[in-house]
């Protein structure tokens, strides 16, 4: 029988934990103290262990260097009511399992524990530290499902030293991630550096890469030390990797086998001990399969690829991005705007964020300039972000639905003969209900969508169905009469 050891002073979160785990065939041992947890954990030999980071005294962070020393095949998941991304990259970092927050979410604890006495315990996470962020795209926010598993393979990553392959839509915070990948790995002290080919001709981007002697090429009066050579002990990021030239390619692939570098114009090889993260906002596969993009060096880069998740699927955030975003256009300012309602999110929620973070803090600046003085929200906010009126549900060009358009319906099916008048009422009825509610809300999709008990899915697929004029509400034909037409038609 599975068992796991929980340690939390508090006596709500065992019993808790119990509930949740009665009746499963999983054993729940608990402890409020430390030491008492310590005891438990080396002579119950639990399959994980569950603790609280706050529980005193010989808690915190020491309790989980020794529990991982004590019952080192034991994954160690952690608990907590406070902290942020910090807490939860530094506790992966030291080799948490896994991360959860109080109130605990006994849905997502009970996959975490299936899941966790399958497997051995996760490689670590680094911690991140804010006051090495300067500006609004140098920190990681987020506390959403997305983010955590990104937090979980940033920690996996800056444990090793083999090369990263970061893929993810443009805007979606893939350098900062690399950044995030070297200041949390033991190359935290020494030099990032940056170089992009995009728009670089092939012998640009080499003497960026790998520099040039003295007489390499006409105009090279002096020697250049390249960013491969000067970033040694350290990381280069290269951006937009699906577009180096083949020349390029070939050479990176002499660094990844030999770790050294030959400059343009040189003859001897130089040692370059650095750690390449190359970013792409597109999958590598079909490249290579079309002869694009070298096999050799996709696999040098595969060996340890992260996703990073576009801002759509982790709309759990916009909140704290929102006001992450807000704070620094007002940190200097004693500005009165500093809270996002509800309504407003729910906008926002609406949008598909094709430019990601970038198009969000430009929308939050557009938001922050328009509505200086008494301009409402929704007036302030950009054009492709304007809630959809409830007038797309009438169709274009179409009058508002009336519930007095049953009679017609019936008097037109009487005519024909026939007809399936009843759906038709359904569907007139559907699309007015669905019309007014977006009357009662302004527009907002989200909102209606709750008050209708529906998902937005649904609701935007409707919308979408009656802006088409072919989907106006119409009783159907007689089926003899579509057959009539179908055998005319034939002819």
């Amino acid at each position: 029988m599975p068992r796991i050891l929980v340690i939390d002073e508090d006596r709500l979160v065992l019993q808790a934990v119990r509930q949740a785990f009665n009746k499963t065939g999983i054993q729940v041992v608990t402890a409020r103290t430390a030491s008492r947890g310590l005891t438990l954990a080396a002579e119950r030999h639990p399959d994980l262990i569950i603790y609280d980071l706050s529980i005193s005294p010989e808690g915190g962070w020491n309790l989980l260097d020794q529990l991982r020393v004590q019952n080192a095949g034991a994954p160690v998941v952690m608990i907590a009511a406070q902290g942020g991304n910090r807490t939860m990259i530094e506790a992966a970092r030291r080799g948490a399992y896994d991360f959860l927050w109080k109130p605990i979410d006994v849905v997502r604890l009970r996959e975490l524990v299936r899941g966790a006495v399958a497997h051995a315990v996760a490689p670590s996470e680094p911690e991140i530290s804010r006051a090495d962020c300067v500006t609004a795209a140098e920190i990681l926010l987020g506390r959403s499902t997305a983010m955590q598993a990104l937090y979980k393979e940033i920690g996996r990553a800056a444990q090793g030293d083999v090369a990263v392959l970061l893929i993810g839509e443009t805007g979606a915070g893939k350098s900062l991630t690399a950044r995030t990948i070297h200041r949390h790995g033991h190359r935290r002290q020494e030099r990032f550096a940056t170089v992009d080919p995009s728009g670089m001709t092939v012998e640009r981007l080499e003497h960026e890469l790998f520099g040039y002697e003295r007489g390499a090429f006409v105009g090279a009066t002096a020697r250049r030390i390249g960013w491969l050579e000067r970033s040694s002990g350290g990381t280069l990021l290269l951006k937009q990797v699906e577009q180096l030239p083949p020349r390029v390619q070939g050479q990176l692939v002499g660094l990844f086998e030999e770790q050294t570098i030959r400059r343009i114009g040189g003859g001897s090889p130089v040692a370059a001990d650095v750690r390449i993260v190359a970013s792409t906002p597109r999958e590598l596969e079909p490249l290579v399969a079309a002869g694009r993009f070298r096999a050799d060096l996709y696999y040098h880069l595969e060996s340890f690829a992260i996703r990073v998740p576009p801002l759509r699927e982790r709309l759990a955030d916009l909140a704290e991005l929102v006001d992450h975003f807000w704070r620094r256009l007002t940190q200097h300012r004693n500005d009165g705007h500093s809270q996002f309602g509800q309504e407003l999110l729910d906008a926002l929620a609406e949008y598909r964020w094709p430019g990601n973070l970038w198009e969000l803090q430009s929308v939050v600046y557009q938001i922050f300039r328009r509505s200086r003085g008494q301009t409402p929200w929704r007036e302030a906010l950009p054009e492709p972000l304007q809630p959809t009126r409830s007038a797309v549900v009438s169709g274009a060009g179409s009058p508002p639905v009336e519930l007095a358009s049953v009679d017609e319906l019936i008097s037109t099916a009487a005519q024909g003969g026939g007809g399936d008048l009843y759906a038709a009422c359904v569907a007139l009825f559907d699309r007015y209900l669905c019309s007014r509610v977006l009357d009662h809300t302004g527009g907002n999709q989200s909102r209606a969508a709750r008050i209708l008990g529906m998902t937005r899915r649904s609701l935007r697929t409707k919308i979408r169905r009656w802006s088409e004029p072919a989907n106006d509400a119409r009783p159907a034909k007689p089926r003899h009469a579509a057959k009539k037409t179908a055998r005319r038609a034939s002819r």
